[in-house]
């Protein structure tokens, strides 16, 4: 009676672990879409070089983006614009001058849509050096802003509070940020403000960019034309 259970207690084991080696044995391949409507990611740095017209003078731009993404090149998902920045700069050369526009040692955002089902701020933290105070030097400058954003998953508006410190300078302002973005496929088109509220030393300059970005090579190249309040530009982004 004894062997006759171990024999049925032996057969149910057998069974167990054949089935478990069916199952380790299935084929899975990992979906390309980690999370609701991310697309394909491209390479992280990128190298930015343009034409670029002044009110008075052309020139060339250029520029180094050499970590991962920026929320308005990059289209990271559909229910957030991010930026994700480190030691990336830009410079201009016009009417046979060079000099440095804009630094960011870091530059974070992180713009998220206000769904029923998902609700958090927008925020960002940047920290550099950019030409916007009234003198138009560069100034080193530290950023802090929140807010909200809207949208549906093509379409995004947004609006934030900023913080801005430009300690060389001992000044310190408070700026209104907004925009709207839509993307259509991989094209992205939109605009930003940037308004100066308050500054307790020298103001800082109003600013729009109204841009486009257009795919050519998959994850390889891009073309991205601007127009800024004072300043227009056309460049290709190629990825590597």
């Amino acid at each position: 009676m004894m062997n006759g259970y171990y024999d049925m207690m032996f057969k149910k084991f057998n069974i167990v672990k054949n089935d478990y080696n069916s199952v380790k044995k299935l084929h899975y391949t990992p979906p390309k879409e980690r999370y609701l409507g991310e697309p394909e990611r491209s390479e992280s740095s990128k190298l930015e070089l343009g034409y670029v017209s002044t009110k008075t003078s052309e020139g060339i731009s250029f520029g180094i983006k050499p970590i991962l993404f920026n929320r308005i090149d990059d289209h990271t998902s559909k229910i957030n614009e991010s930026t994700l920045e480190f030691l990336s700069f830009e410079i201009n050369h016009i009417a046979g001058t060079s000099q440095l526009e804009k630094f960011d040692f870091f530059n974070i955002e992180s713009i998220t849509k206000r769904f029923d089902f998902y609700s958090t701020p927008s925020w960002k933290l940047r920290t550099g050096a950019d030409r916007r105070l009234d003198d138009t030097k560069l100034h080193d400058v530290v950023q802090l802003a929140v807010g909200g954003a809207t949208g549906t998953l093509d379409f995004m508006g947004y609006g934030m509070i900023q913080t801005s410190m430009y300690p060389s300078e001992l000044n310190i302002g408070v700026d209104l940020l907004a925009g709207i973005s839509y993307w259509i496929g991989d094209i992205h088109l939109g605009i930003d403000f940037d308004i100066p509220l308050a500054y307790t030393t020298k103001d800082a300059n109003y600013n729009y960019e109204t841009y486009f970005v257009l795919p050519m090579i998959k994850n390889k190249l891009k073309l991205k034309g601007n127009i800024q309040h004072n300043i227009m530009e056309l460049a290709f982004l190629y990825y590597f």
